[in-house]
């Protein structure tokens, strides 16, 4: 899953697969689904905590930044 044209660059390279040629609006919202027991788990809770916190700050602070990985 992903959002065109973000991923299309991945798409030409070869380092994704469109499986289907089948698009989906995104709509308005994002939504993070889990179970509750997860919320216990430390790793769920960083990434959860990262998500949100990437999620709510403005674009212009996102831009530019690269991750480790």
């Amino acid at each position: 899953m992903g959002i065109r044209p973000y991923i299309d660059d991945d798409l030409a390279a070869g380092r994704l697969v469109a499986p289907f040629a089948l698009g989906v609006p995104k709509g308005m919202r994002w939504y993070l689904v889990y179970r509750d027991f997860r919320t216990g788990q430390r790793d769920f809770t960083a990434f959860r905590r990262w998500i949100i916190r990437a999620a709510t700050e403005p674009a212009s602070r996102t831009r530019g930044r690269r991750h480790a990985g």
